[in-house]
């Protein structure tokens, strides 16, 4: 956060003009498993919550576990959320429904690649479990060779990065 934030990535390529974004993609079986993982490790397990059953409305409400009171109540309203017959309801299930989620998830990385579809110079998709090595990202930047390394588990790499 907040770059893999609802369209911070637009935001902020209209700021810095020619910058360069870099999308880290995975197979959404697998993003949602580690987005789950990383929840429970993190921010839910901050609140209290060791199950995806103890999650609710309840949570992050008047918590501030991440920047400000209630930011995360907020963020995950989004998720709950859905407009039936022109009214905001909130289904707190929907939050961690793998099919809602998956949907998301694969939807919002076909926004952003169609965002830079004029400018394929400026974004490199990257789905690092098939990668080795930091070449391709090194390359897309363009530093020196003498850079690239081994990639090396990481907990957590965001969806969207912006570069130098």
């Amino acid at each position: 956060m907040p770059f893999l934030q609802d369209i911070t990535y637009a935001i902020v390529d209209s700021m810095f003009p020619g910058s360069k974004f870099i999308l880290t993609v995975r197979e959404s079986n697998a993003w949602f498993e580690s987005m789950k993982k990383f929840h429970l490790k993190g921010i839910l397990n901050k609140a209290g919550v060791e199950d995806l059953e103890d999650f609710d409305e309840l949570t992050f409400k008047d918590k501030a576990i991440y920047l400000k009171k209630n930011y995360l109540q907020n963020i995950f309203e989004r998720n709950a959320a859905s407009v039936v017959d022109h009214k905001v309801l909130f289904d707190w299930s929907l939050v961690y429904n793998k099919v809602r989620r998956i949907e998301l998830y694969e939807r919002r990385n076909q926004e952003i690649v169609k965002h830079f579809q004029e400018r394929r110079d400026q974004l490199l998709v990257l789905e690092l479990s098939k990668e080795h090595d930091t070449s391709k990202v090194v390359e897309f930047l363009n530093l020196s060779k003498e850079l690239v390394a081994p990639f090396t588990h990481l907990t957590y790499i965001p969806q969207v990065a912006f570069g130098f």
